[in-house]
């Protein structure tokens, strides 16, 4: 009997719960700054939403842009 064949699919359960769980909680740091009137947790919120963001948009720029292309 050969070695069994596995197969990766492109976002497994466990990278994606990995990654998400920023997205999730940005809001919620959001939303708590803004009912405690805490300057410090939105700017934090507002800034790694920009950085993840900014993350997305490059790599939709420079990694999916010129695969689409052709």
């Amino acid at each position: 009997m050969g070695t069994p064949v596995h197969t990766v699919s492109s976002a497994s359960p466990g990278l994606t719960r990995q990654l998400t769980w920023w997205i999730l909680l940005l809001p919620g740091i959001a939303a708590v700054g803004i009912v405690r009137e805490t300057f410090g947790l939105i700017l934090f919120a507002h800034v790694m939403s920009a950085s993840l963001w900014t993350g997305a948009d490059i790599f939709l720029g420079f990694i999916l842009g010129p695969v689409w292309k052709h």
